[in-house]
């Protein structure tokens, strides 16, 4: 036995699919979060970028930091032979 649905079941099965691909259509034209995305895509390729550059320039500034180091100490060493340390 085939049993047909009735006329109004089918309409509302209609419009609910209707509803629904509206809904859809909506959520994809919806373009409101799209500049938050954009700034949290600009700022982790910041970020990125700052730590490549960290990585390359940091052997360079850890010798820099060693050297003023060791010419303060030999400063220091030189004040304290002489006597004239404050």
């Amino acid at each position: 036995m085939n049993k047909a649905k009735p006329k109004r079941l089918r309409h509302c099965n209609a419009l609910a699919k209707d509803l629904n691909m509206t809904k859809f259509s909506a959520f994809l034209n919806d373009e409101t979060g799209a500049v938050t995305v954009d700034w949290v895509v600009l700022t982790a390729a910041i970020v990125g970028l700052g730590l490549v550059v960290f990585t390359f320039i940091q052997p360079a500034i850890s010798q820099l930091a060693e050297d003023i180091g060791s010419e303060i100490s030999k400063a220091g060493s030189k004040m304290k032979a002489s006597g004239t340390t404050p």
